[in-house]
């Protein structure tokens, strides 16, 4: 799944040191989504990526983002393609 978020200035925190944002969006996917795997967030790109088992509720990670003063924007739900070491 790949999410997008954007920094809430109406909630703002303490000034976050560089990497926060991440960490903060990544503990909430990993809170609102125990079996969540690869959790990635990338605070220039303002998006998050993370792989499940079973198709993950949009609605659930609306909730997590938004709760840690973040907002959510989007989700994209998209299939895993492992990509090997040759790429044929």
């Amino acid at each position: 799944m790949r999410g997008q978020y954007e920094k809430d200035h109406s909630q703002d925190r303490r000034n976050d040191p560089g990497g926060m944002c991440e960490a903060h969006i990544c503990d909430a996917i990993r809170n609102a989504f125990p079996d969540a795997k690869k959790v990635k967030a990338s605070k220039s790109r303002g998006e998050a990526t993370f792989l499940t088992d079973s198709k993950p509720a949009v609605d659930e990670l609306k909730k997590a983002i938004t709760e840690t003063g973040y907002t959510f924007v989007s989700a994209v739900l998209e299939p895993y393609r492992k990509s090997g070491f040759f790429r044929f």
